[in-house]
């Protein structure tokens, strides 16, 4: 902010900060640049708060500039109310998964036959205000692999979304699970985790043209019509 001096002559002013919020003792969220400041005639003085939050909360402070020597009291005294809020960089997933009691999501990504593969996105949302740095870690399993993002550490926009994506490809006929960790590098405490789980299977007999979960759905037909369907 600036302080401006309209008068002809030189004017000292002594600039206090008072919280109006409760702390730690010796902790303050603001900072003034100045104590004092000497404005020359008909100049502006400029003043810089520094604003470093001690925790995700709200804080609120008084700013009183006192003119020395001023006799106007319309113009020897200003205040003012700082406000700010700290925050932290969090993320959240909007893809519908189970979510475990001890905060693990869950996804079973069905049987997957010999020689073939499944992948499965899942979103990643910055929530909040804040750039999200986050790193996307699993346990080697040759059976999975996380093909995006194609590095470790990716930084998500405020109010922006992402993709993780998950390419389960079985080297032997058994069930797998993967598990995968989503780690905010700012805020660990919005970390999430995720565990997939998946089935291979080899038929002697391939049936082709059904669906992923080897299932043949028929679409809705009008009553008294027949509708055909192929599989081979």
């Amino acid at each position: 902010f600036n302080l401006i001096n309209s008068t002809p002559i030189e004017i000292n002013v002594d600039l206090n900060l008072k919280l109006t919020c409760k702390v730690p003792k010796g902790q303050t969220p603001f900072e003034l640049s100045e104590k004092t400041a000497v404005i020359k005639p008909n100049s502006t003085k400029p003043i810089t708060v520094t604003f470093n939050p001690i925790a995700s909360d709200s804080y609120t402070a008084q700013v009183e500039c006192i003119v020395k020597g001023g006799m106007d009291p319309a113009s020897n005294n200003l205040k003012f109310l700082l406000e700010g809020s700290g925050t932290l960089p969090s993320v959240i997933t909007q893809t519908q998964i189970e979510k475990s009691k001890s905060g693990v999501y869950s996804l079973n990504i069905g049987r997957t036959l010999f020689g073939h593969s499944k992948k499965k996105a899942i979103d990643i949302t910055n929530d909040k205000l804040l750039p999200a740095r986050i790193s996307i870690t699993s346990k080697e399993n040759p059976d999975w692999e996380i093909i995006e993002p194609d590095k470790k550490e990716i930084t998500i926009d405020a109010l922006r979304s992402t993709n993780f994506v998950v390419e389960f490809k079985p080297q032997k006929v058994r069930k797998s699970s993967f598990d995968v960790n989503v780690i905010v590098l700012d805020n660990t405490k919005s970390n999430m985790s995720f565990s997939f789980t998946g089935e291979c299977f080899s038929d002697d007999i391939i049936f082709e043209g059904l669906g992923e979960d080897n299932e043949l759905i028929l679409k809705n037909t009008i009553v008294g019509r027949s509708t055909k369907f192929t599989f081979t």
